[in-house]
């Protein structure tokens, strides 16, 4: 018998520690944001909570997310295993914070086994440009961060950082690079970036720029604007393996 992967169904939901999570009220005390004030309602931690696990009895792949990554045949008929919030995700060997994302998905689709990071937003932003987050003067002088973003755009974009990669969202960025490395340290045959909307709350100002961001960046790796339910295929010169990014949203 072959020793389980995070990849094998079915569905279970675990915090850092191993915690089984089942509710909200769990997903908020075993896995909580980094940032307190982030866990209320209408903030994209706990409304990613409830899509996962606050719409129906017990644990259960958030619809729009079902119908996302059957927009894409490599990504259809997607039977999910490990799912976890706040999943911490190594950048590279620099020091410092590591990646976090909101919510990292295993599971197997027709493309094979899939990882699926996914980046929740409510009524926040991308935060900073690149070229800002490396400028920014509250960094130290020992600050390897410079060094971090350089080498993450040789990963992502294939080459150096210039004004136009500059004007990018530092958060997509080190987003997708997160997924990227954390697919090639599990060996996952794809892996898919996701930005999960929650609007119900959300300033629509802030939507519509978070938006312009999330196009802006997917142009820069050839493909098209992002629609709502639909995955684009990302050209990644340096990555070996099928890269796909989305977003869905949750109206309710």
């Amino acid at each position: 018998m072959k020793d389980k992967t995070p990849f094998d169904p079915p569905l279970h939901i675990e915090a850092k520690g191993g915690q089984e999570i089942m509710t909200v009220q769990q997903w908020g005390r075993l896995a909580p944001p980094a940032g307190k004030t982030h866990w209320k309602d209408g903030r994209s931690a706990k409304e990613s909570a409830r899509a996962w696990v606050g719409r129906s009895n017990g644990p259960k792949p958030p619809e729009e997310m079902v119908l996302l990554l059957r927009s894409r045949p490599e990504t259809s008929k997607m039977r999910f295993g490990l799912v976890q919030p706040e999943a911490r995700l190594k950048l590279d060997d620099f020091g410092g914070n590591t990646r976090n994302s909101d919510v990292l998905a295993h599971g197997y689709a027709n493309g094979g086994s899939t990882l699926v990071a996914i980046e929740a937003k409510a009524d926040e932003s991308f935060g900073r440009p690149i070229e800002k987050a490396m400028t920014s003067p509250n960094l130290s002088k020992k600050s390897r961060l410079p060094d971090r973003v350089r080498a993450l755009s040789r990963l992502i974009f294939n080459r150096e950082l210039n004004a136009t990669l500059g004007r990018l969202h530092y958060q997509l960025l080190h987003g997708l690079a997160g997924a990227v490395r954390e697919a090639g340290r599990k060996d996952a045959d794809q892996v898919v970036f996701v930005v999960h909307e929650f609007t119900a709350k959300a300033n629509s100002k802030r939507l519509e720029a978070n938006q312009h961001a999330l196009d802006d960046f997917i142009a820069v790796l050839g493909a098209g604007p992002t629609e709502n339910g639909q995955l684009v295929a990302l050209k990644l010169a340096r990555v070996q393996i099928p890269v796909f990014a989305g977003k869905c949203v949750w109206a309710r």
